[in-house]
């Protein structure tokens, strides 16, 4: 109830922005359109499951079928096999995704629900980098790092953008993936995930040319050349 609350009232052309998404799946596999998979794929990690082998045992429930055609505004008998998710999510460009986002908050924008948002007229954003996925195998698109007991871990992480409001409510703006530099042994937050942070500001600020921005952030980005950047995009 939730979810359907904020894409009917706030960003009520979301299913238009994720229709968008240029779809990668060769076009004989396709059964599911780009919507509802999407749609699937939020709402497991919202909580729905917590694996895909849960996701496989409750996604033929008459209730969850409802919700996610509700959502997705759609009419099917039966949601899609993890398989299926994991095909496309293989496949799918996270800047085709990072454009979804910075529509919603476009849209959000010209309705006018940014206010909770603001700082004097800045729009307040946090910055940080979080983990999702951990693992002892090589991973694609991952960073690595050896333990205490010697063992090799390989995770997933990104930066995120996030816009928030003093009461609380954040909503996602962008995101950046942190990989291991190269030629690096292994991971290094002072390296990685500041190369990261550059390369995001950049990418905010081509994307949002006018926007002003009051960035919440932590000790790691107080550098010379970060404060420099800040400056020159008159950001606070």
């Amino acid at each position: 109830a939730d979810v359907l609350g904020v894409i009917r009232h706030l960003i009520p052309h979301f299913n238009d922005y994720l229709s968008e998404i240029p779809d990668p799946r060769e076009e004989w596999r396709v059964v599911y359109n780009t919507v509802v998979q999407m749609w699937s794929m939020i709402l497991q990690r919202l909580g729905v499951a917590d694996s895909n082998r849960i996701w496989d045992d409750v996604r033929h429930l008459g209730n969850l079928c409802s919700s996610v055609n509700a959502i997705a505004e759609c009419d099917l008998k039966n949601l899609a096999h993890s398989d299926t998710m994991k095909y496309l999510a293989k496949r799918l460009d996270p800047e085709d995704l990072n454009e979804v986002l910075c529509k919603s908050f476009v849209a959000l924008r010209k309705a006018k629900r940014l206010a909770p948002f603001k700082f004097d007229k800045d729009t307040m954003i946090a910055i940080d980098a979080t983990v999702f996925n951990t693992s002892k195998f090589p991973m694609a698109h991952s960073c690595h790092r050896k333990l205490n007991n010697g063992k090799i871990e390989y995770f997933q992480a990104a930066l995120v953008v996030t816009i928030v409001s003093s009461s609380g409510i954040r909503i996602p703006l962008m995101v950046e993936f942190i990989k291991n530099n190269e030629g690096a042994d292994e991971y290094d937050k002072q390296d990685c995930e500041y190369k990261a942070f550059l390369r995001l500001i950049k990418k905010l600020k081509r994307r949002f040319p006018h926007q002003k921005f009051c960035l919440l952030l932590d000790g790691l980005y107080f550098k010379s050349e970060a404060i420099n950047l800040f400056e020159r995009n008159n950001w606070r």
